[in-house]
């Protein structure tokens, strides 16, 4: 095989081909022109297999078969292989974007969901941080009235430098923003800087507690994330009812508290 054929069949897996039709091409590219005896044996992949794989390396464009006795096949170059290749998986791949989007037209269109007369209780916990974050950032932009949060130092700091802009604009547009977190958040020059710009704005309110327990946010006292370990993940989110009373009322005792 040639030197590095690791990475050239990996490659060839990743255009689309399986691993048994990258190793007979590029077997076959090796050799030049080759009966299936020959292939099969510089491939170490039994004859059935190589046989059962031709087919679609020809319509593929990577074999050209020679009649003759024994019939001979003959690889087109690397180069114009990878590229051919290249051209039709970008072809995929444009294909799939058009469905995708027209699909995600028809159901942006066509799609209605029934929603219950009443709302029922969820309780989702969540583990990943990609979907934590997308679902938590999304939850911060649709408050409409007030969002109180609890949060660590450490914590505080990422949910500022994440959703400064947000809060800016939730400022703007009449929402309360109440935020308890540790004492010496402040030491930290480019999180003074917003802390103070925020605060020009009276709808937001920074408060300071020694040490800071459990990480939580509550939006519009209709939903509440709450850390559920040690770590900020996983995350549990609740609407229900029950759940946002007992939240709300440690908020608040935590908030009369905190200086």
């Amino acid at each position: 095989m040639l030197k590095g054929a690791e990475l050239y069949i990996e490659t060839l897996m990743k255009l689309g081909l399986t691993q048994v039709q990258a190793t007979v091409y590029l077997t076959n590219a090796q050799l030049g022109k080759a009966d299936v005896t020959r292939i099969s044996k510089l491939s170490d992949i039994a004859r059935s297999d190589v046989y059962r794989v031709i087919p679609a390396l020809e319509k593929k464009g990577l074999l050209e078969k020679t009649l003759g006795t024994p019939i001979m096949y003959k690889a087109v170059p690397l180069k114009e292989g990878f590229s051919t290749l290249l051209e039709q998986k970008t072809e995929e791949n444009d294909l799939l974007k058009i469905q995708t989007n027209e699909l995600l037209r028809k159901i942006q269109d066509n799609e209605m969901e029934l929603k219950p007369e009443i709302e029922e209780s969820e309780f989702i916990i969540t583990s990943e941080l990609n979907l934590f974050s997308k679902h938590f950032e999304a939850q911060i932009k649709e408050g409409s009235a007030k969002e109180e949060f609890i949060a660590t130092a450490p914590v505080f700091k990422k949910l500022l430098i994440n959703e400064y802009e947000n809060f800016k604009t939730l400022l703007e547009r009449g929402v309360k923003i109440w935020v308890l977190t540790e004492k010496g958040i402040s030491d930290d020059p480019s999180v003074r800087s917003k802390i103070k710009e925020l605060k020009k704005n009276r709808l937001f309110k920074l408060k300071y507690a020694r040490e800071v327990p459990v990480c939580l946010a509550i939006i519009d006292n209709k939903a509440v994330n709450c850390q559920i370990s040690a770590d900020l993940l996983p995350n549990l989110w609740s609407n229900n009812p029950q759940m946002l009373k007992i939240f709300s009322g440690y908020f608040e005792l935590q908030w009369s508290k905190a200086k």
